[in-house]
């Protein structure tokens, strides 16, 4: 009986215990319902309509619109570089001289032989006239029976020949000529000269092969000759990209010599095929360069314009979130609750991206997303500012 009184008294004392305890936490779980349900502050923005361009930045190199090596048509001693790196060149200027010996001595030679075969000609032609006034003189002879048949046909024999050396001889005389012009010509081409077809007048030496004094070969280039304007500005275009360029589109070109500067091109050339290791396209960007502040090899950023869509429905891009390994939005409704949206984001800029598979009218969150689910009611608050 002693030991049932205290045992009763324990019982009672758990009792009261888990009875307090219980209470406590029905308390703390209304507190977390409560809580549960407050509304969420969020920051919204309205759903613009307006247009918005899809920019896309290449880097890529300056090149020459005309790079050509000026080469020696004969060989010899490069006897004088009348040009240095930098210097400016106009067309059909001499640039170099090549001092060919061989080429004074064949011209020597050539007008020698031209000499001998006047020379030739002449005394031809003169016999052909002797001989004919002898046949002419044998044939009236030959008339009044003086001479006989045998003595005529001698003569006659010896005009024919001498008529077939004076075309002998006037055709080595047309030989000697041309091989005198040949000579003067190969002795000519010691001056070697900058000449180009199409194009600006005047380009400048971008490299030098040879110095003064060198022995150079027929047809070794001597220097190389750049036009600085306009410029190429070049770069590859992957196989996605590729069909929104064409040829006349405006571009915005970056030099690192020149930060502060932007310099506008227009799209000359587009491969037509692409490579098949990169599987990209050269594209070439004309560039005006009047200042020639630009150089052919300077690094250059192009700044191209892919697509610009009109009317386009414009939401921010801080209103994208993910639920579900989905993007989407949350829209305000007029009841103060959100409704969750999923969308396809598509061109963005400026911190604005376009939707083109959803009306979405009115405004949606950008920021607190994180605490709120679809069917929230919120507490709105509104930026200062709203411009895309």
């Amino acid at each position: 009986m002693k030991l049932t009184i205290p045992l009763l008294l324990i019982i009672a004392t758990a009792l009261s215990l888990i009875t307090a305890c219980s209470d406590r936490q029905s308390e703390i779980q209304k507190g977390q319902n409560k809580k549960e349900t407050r509304p969420q502050a969020v920051e919204v923005t309205a759903v613009r309509t307006g247009s918005i361009s899809q920019w896309r930045l290449f880097n890529g190199s300056l090149e020459a619109s005309a790079d050509a090596p000026i080469a020696a048509e004969i060989g010899g001693r490069l006897e004088r570089l009348r040009v240095g790196l930098g210097d400016r060149v106009q067309r059909d200027t001499e640039v170099a001289l090549i001092d060919s010996i061989s080429q004074r001595h064949a011209l020597i030679q050539a007008e020698a032989e031209l000499a001998v075969a006047r020379a030739s000609y002449r005394e031809a032609q003169s016999l052909l006239s002797i001989s004919q006034r002898e046949l002419e003189r044998l044939e009236s002879l030959s008339q009044k029976g003086v001479s006989t048949l045998s003595q005529l046909d001698q003569l006659k024999g010896e005009f024919l020949a001498r008529q077939s050396r004076v075309e002998v001889t006037r055709a080595e005389v047309v030989r000697s000529e041309t091989g005198v012009a040949i000579a003067q010509t190969q002795l000519q081409h010691g001056s070697v000269r900058a000449l180009w077809q199409q194009g600006e007048s005047a380009r400048w030496v971008a490299e030098l092969f040879v110095t003064e004094g060198e022995m150079v070969q027929a047809h070794t280039p001597l220097l190389r000759v750049v036009a600085l304007d306009p410029l190429l500005a070049v770069f590859h275009l992957a196989e996605g990209d590729y069909r929104f360029l064409h040829l006349g589109q405006e571009v915005e070109i970056s030099a690192i010599a020149w930060p502060e500067e932007r310099f506008k091109g227009t799209v000359r050339r587009i491969a037509p095929a692409l490579r098949r290791e990169s599987r990209q396209a050269r594209v070439e960007i004309e560039v005006a360069n009047g200042d020639f502040r630009l150089k052919p090899g300077m690094s250059v950023a192009i700044r191209v314009q892919l697509q610009r869509l009109e009317a386009a429905q414009l939401i921010p891009f801080e209103a994208l979130t993910t639920r579900r390994d989905e993007r989407g939005v949350f829209v305000l409704d007029p009841d103060q609750r959100v409704r969750w949206l999923a969308v396809t984001p598509g061109i963005e800029e400026g911190g604005w991206v376009a939707v083109a598979e959803q009306n979405i009218e009115g405004e949606v969150v950008t920021l607190g997303q994180q605490l709120i689910e679809d069917g929230a009611t919120v507490v709105v608050t509104r930026p200062a500012a709203q411009q895309p």
